[in-house]
Formats: structure tokens, sequence, C-alpha cells
């Protein structure tokens, strides 16, 4: 009974810690350990320029617009409960916390912090750091920013009545991080237990302005406050620019901070721009055609037929295309090993007995052709993979080959797993039954239905006999993790954090996006207890060779095993107009936004 209790409180504080990257991490497309911290007498300068910024950065023009394009409305200004994808790319131009992700180097660094240092605690079981504040700072209406603000914004996101989406990135072990102000420019912060990179806690966490939201908090009505609705100078952050006006579907028009604390080497202030609009348009089609004609300057996540479309009038139009290479999410199958009720349909409980069986997964993962599905669906661009973190991931990236395409290894997996061939070629299972499966996917993404379509061919090769059902997105979703009534499914993943911890919710057996198998107080075989280990020790190991080796090993305990079929990391295309300097585009969001402070716009020549 004692291993039993002890397993479910291990996994359910393993669920949590992921928790936070549920939202993003089913991405289906429409950190890692921090560097030596530096020390506490590191100057405001030192830590301000922007995460990445480097010394290739060109002499900018000040002044002038940016012109964006958004295909979906923000559902609120608020950072504390704001998790639609406008709402965080307009959130991350307007506010800032105190560690930021550098998409250069894969690591966490400060932001606001002016140094992270972790303090010695005369041999405490507890984690101590100092973050040391910088002075003089605003907030985008003038008011000071200090230690109140960072103890508030704790506070407020730890609250349950907030129903923050970052409460459990504050959490470790299922216990919340604590605070405490030295004096108003220094914070001291304590942890439960030792976490790898304590700087990941703070990565994506916006400092709340106080004079300005303690009300609503003590009212209990935080989690409402700052709605779309809510007039621009009633709003205030710590980001380059602020909102000044927004018409829902139309447009939303941010101006420059002009209390914004960083500048650049030459000590001027940043950010170079006065201005940004972001357009808000029906679809993606619609930006493509205002990007092409130079009605919007920058444009990510352009599609593949559109991309290849704008390199060919590139020159012509002024425009720079990059193919970043791939992207951090990735493409895969999954099968149905949930545990299912005797209301469930007896076909796919029956059904069940191929997928747990390794051969079975082994066959489909070499009867799979990924680079026809690179070449066909993605013209080139995108990268075959052999397991869950793709060679953009580069910090966590382990070299391992794809399973070759090969029906004969294919055919032998399954005849070693006891299935075999009738006389006209069907594929049957040990008790005579034919093979006959569905692959579900999302209707909205031609791309994965036309994968779909690519693997339902190659399958139709072993003898299987499969059908491609496409369903709205939402009822996808209901059938793989609420129903389970499917059976193979297709569907993204990755677009959540750098660090493997960001992974814990979906490799550690109690995980909420552990998809094939949701709801499990214990894993089942034994090297899903090995994972579920491996992904314990990496969070809190902190030498950052030995936790690369941890995570390693889960990589190829996935890839021996199986339990999905990884396929595929598209490639992350974007463009800009030539007219934009300081396009520095990355894979990770907000792809092209990310130096915001330092892009400007040229008068002088197209």
């Amino acid at each position: 009974m004692k291993d039993s209790d002890n397993c479910f409180r291990m996994a359910a504080r393993s669920a949590r810690v992921g928790c936070l990257l549920s939202v993003a991490w089913i991405c289906l497309f429409g950190c890692s350990p921090s560097p030596e911290a530096p020390s506490a007498d590191s100057k405001v300068a030192a830590a301000s320029s922007s995460p990445g910024a480097t010394e290739t950065y060109e002499e900018p023009e000040v002044g002038g617009r940016l012109v964006v394009a958004l295909t979906s409305e923000p559902r609120t200004f608020n950072p504390a409960t704001g998790v639609s994808q406008a709402t965080l790319i307009l959130l991350s131009l307007t506010h800032r916390g105190l560690m930021a992700l550098d998409p250069m180097s894969q690591e966490i660094r400060p932001s606001l912090a002016v140094s992270w240092t972790a303090v010695p605690t005369d041999g405490e079981d507890f984690p101590l750091y100092r973050i040391d504040l910088p002075r003089d700072l605003k907030f985008s209406d003038g008011e000071p920013f200090d230690a109140d603000d960072v103890l508030f914004t704790i506070e407020a996101i730890l609250d349950e009545r907030v129903g923050s989406p970052q409460l459990q990135t504050l959490m470790v072990d299922d216990e919340p991080i604590s605070v405490t102000a030295i004096d108003s420019h220094t914070v001291q912060v304590r942890l439960p237990s030792p976490v790898a990179d304590p700087g990941m806690l703070f990565e994506s966490l916006y400092i709340l302005p106080e004079h300005l939201l303690r009300d609503d908090f003590e009212r209990g009505e935080l989690a409402s406050a700052w709605g779309t609705e809510t007039s621009p100078s009633e709003l205030a952050g710590l980001g380059p620019f602020r909102l000044a006006s927004y018409r829902p579907g139309e447009r939303i028009v941010l101006e420059r901070n002009p209390h914004y604390f960083q500048r650049d080497d030459q000590d001027r202030a940043l950010p170079y721009l006065d201005e940004i609009v972001v357009l808000l348009l029906t679809d993606m089609q619609s930006s493509l055609l205002r990007f092409e004609a130079g009605e919007v300057d920058v444009l990510s996540n352009v599609p593949v037929d559109g991309f290849q479309r704008l390199q060919v009038v590139a020159e012509e139009r002024g425009l720079q295309m990059r193919d970043l290479g791939a992207g951090a999410a990735y493409e895969f199958l999954f099968f149905n090993l949930n545990d299912l009720g005797t209301e469930s349909r007896s076909e796919l409980i029956a059904k069940q007995s191929w997928f747990r069986s390794l051969g079975f997964r082994k066959a489909i993962s070499h009867a799979v052709d990924r680079q026809g599905i690179v070449d066909l669906v993605y013209n080139g661009k995108a990268t075959s993979l052999g397991t869950h973190v793709s060679p953009g991931k580069s910090r966590w990236f382990v070299d391992i080959e794809p399973p070759e395409t090969s029906l004969t290894q294919a055919k032998e997996h399954l005849a070693r797993a006891g299935f075999r061939w009738s006389e006209k070629g069907r594929l049957l299972d040990s008790g005579g039954a034919e093979v006959k499966l569905s692959i579900a996917t999302n209707s909205s993404n031609p791309r994965r239905v036309q994968t779909a379509t690519l693997i339902q061919e190659d399958l139709s090769k072993l003898g299987m006999e499969v059908q491609v059902v496409s369903l709205e997105f939402g009822a996808l979703l209901d059938r793989v993790t609420n129903s389970f009534d499917y059976e193979i499914a297709l569907l993204g993943l990755g677009r959540g954090g750098v660090d493997p911890s960001s992974d814990l919710n979906v490799w550690h057996s109690s995980g909420s996006n552990h998809l094939w198998h949701l709801g499990v107080d214990c894993p089942t075989t034994e090297w899903e207890r090995r994972i579920d280990e491996l992904m314990e020790l990496q969070k809190s190991e902190l030498d950052f060779a030995k936790r690369k080796e941890l995570y390693g090993e889960v990589q190829r305990l996935v890839f021996e095993n199986q339990p999905v079929v990884t396929l595929v990391a598209p490639n992350v295309l974007v463009g800009a107009n030539k007219r934009i300097g300081n396009f520095s585009p990355t894979i990770f969001e907000p792809t092209i936004l990310w130096n915001v402070e330092r892009l400007y716009r040229r008068s002088d020549r197209p």
C-alpha cells in the first residue's frame, strides 16, 4: 500500500510541474540550464540588453512603425490569465519578467533582474537565491517598480481565486516557492527542493503593477481585470511598448514606452520604433496577400506553399524570406492505450492488444515513409525524426536516426509478434482477425490530413486496411482526452518550453498530455517506470552534462519502445520586408518579435 501511495504522490507532483505547459503543448499549428549566475555587483546595462543581443546589430534609424498581422483577437490584456496566442504575443511586447529565454543560446538569462545569485544555506535542504532588481525603473504609466511588485505578482499567481495557468510554475514538488523582500530592490527566493534551472520558474512570469491591480486582487476580481474593453490608460507594464488603442476586428496600436529601461551599447534608449500596428485579419491567406503587397512588414509561421511563392517574388517585392530549419514542434502518431470501460466499443478493446505489442508499433514505424512526408507534404521544408526532440532544440538534441523505411523489417516484426497474412495478402492477427485501423486527425490542418493519407497508403503495403477520419479539432480533442473513442491519432506537440521539464506533462506516465494513456497513477511497464525515474532525476540535476545524459536516455527509451511514432519536425518559415532592420528570427515564439526593442524601419532604401 505504501509503494502505491508513494507512486501516486510522485506522479501527482510531476503532473503539476508540467501542467502550465499543457495548453501550449498541443500545438495543432491552426528551458534549459542557466549560465553561471552573474555576480551581485553586475550593472543594469549588462543585463538589460535584449536576450541574445550580439555585436552584429546594425546602426539603427530611430522612429517609424512596424506593421504585423494576427489572425485571432486577444481575449484579455491580463498577464496573470492570458493563454491565447494573440494575447501572449501582445503581452510579450508590453510586459517583462525577471528572467527570459535567450532563443539564440536556448538558456534562461536575467531580463528585469540585474543578477541572480545562489546563497549559501549552511547545509540546509532548501535552495536559496538572491535576485537584485534595477533601481529607478518605472512602469509604462510612470509609476516606480520595486520589490513589492515582485512579491505582489507571486502572491497573485499563487492565489487559486485568480486561476492563473502560471500557478504551477511556482510550485516545486507540490509546494509553493517562498519569496521575501530584503529591501526595496532585492528579493530572496527559497525553493522547497532543488531545481535544475530555477530561473525557469520565472521565465514566463510577467510582473504585475501592484498600484493598479492590488484593489482588484483584494476584491477577488483580479481574474476578470484588464479585459479587452479596458481603457489603455488603466494598463501598465514594463515592456518596450504600451497599448494605445484597440478596435476589435480591425487593429491594435502599440506606442513606444517612454519609461522602458533598456538601452543599446551606444546608450540610446530602446525601443527604436515609435509604434507597432497589429492588423487583425481573418486568415493566413489575407496575411500573405497584405505581406506581399507591403502592407504588413513581418510574417511568421508562413505555410510552405505561401513561402515558396513568396520566395519567387521576394526580390521584386523587397522581401527577405528565411527558412529557419526544424522547429521545436513535431508531428506524431499515437495508439489508444487508455483504460477503457465496458461501454467502449468491443472492437476497439480488441485492437488494443495490437497496440500493446512492441512488434506491431515498430512495424508501423518502419512502414511509414518519413522522407515521403517531408517531400510531398512539406515540399522539403521539414526534418524527419527518430525521437521527439527536434534538431531545433540543439542543447538537448540527441542524434537518433529515424527508423529505416523498410517493409521487410516491418513484416519481420509483425511475424515475430504473431501476425500472418491471408492468401489475398490481408494482414491477420494471431486469432485470424483482419487488421483494420483508423487514423483520426483534425480536418482544419490540410498538411496533417495529407500526412495521414500517405501513412494510409504506406500501411496498406503491409496488408492493413486503414481509414482516415478527419474531425473538427474540438471533436478530435474530445475523443483523445475524454471519450477515448479513437484507434490511432495524428497530432502535433512541442511548442512548449525548451527545458526538458517542459516535457514532464508528456513523458511522465501521470502527465496531463501523456495522450496515449491518460489518467495513469503508476507506470505499467519497466521502461515507462524508467522514463518516470529519469524525468524526476533530470529536473533536479544541477550538472548540465549529467542532465543531458539523463534526458538523452529518455529519448533512447522512447525510440526503442515507440509509445508514439514521431514523424517530422516542420521547418519554421518567416519573412520580413527589407525595410525592417535587425531582423533576426528564431524558431521559438515570438519568432520575429523576440528582439522587438532593436527592430527598426529603414527610410532611405527599400
